[in-house]
């Protein structure tokens, strides 16, 4: 499914495809990073929201997105969006 998102944003001619999810499981995260490898080139933003998609916001510029999205406390602007302590 989200590899058919990301399609779809590339056929309406995105500059920079998005994809956010809220991870329910560990296992999430790894769906949303997945797709850093299955577009190569592709000007990606993926990770996942809430406490379970915590890995992702850090992972997803290591592995290739093109930048991540951690707010200050207290200007989250959806639920889950937040920014943990490290």
């Amino acid at each position: 499914m989200l590899k058919q998102i990301v399609s779809k944003e590339i056929k309406a001619g995105a500059d920079i495809c998005k994809v956010v999810t809220t991870a329910q499981t560990f296992e999430d995260n790894l769906a949303v990073m997945r797709l850093f490898s299955e577009f190569p080139g592709t000007k990606i933003v993926a990770f996942a929201m809430g406490t379970q998609g915590f890995i992702s916001r850090v992972m997803a510029p290591l592995i290739g997105a093109y930048f991540t999205y951690a707010p200050s406390k207290g200007v989250e602007s959806a639920p889950g969006n937040y920014r943990s302590r490290i």
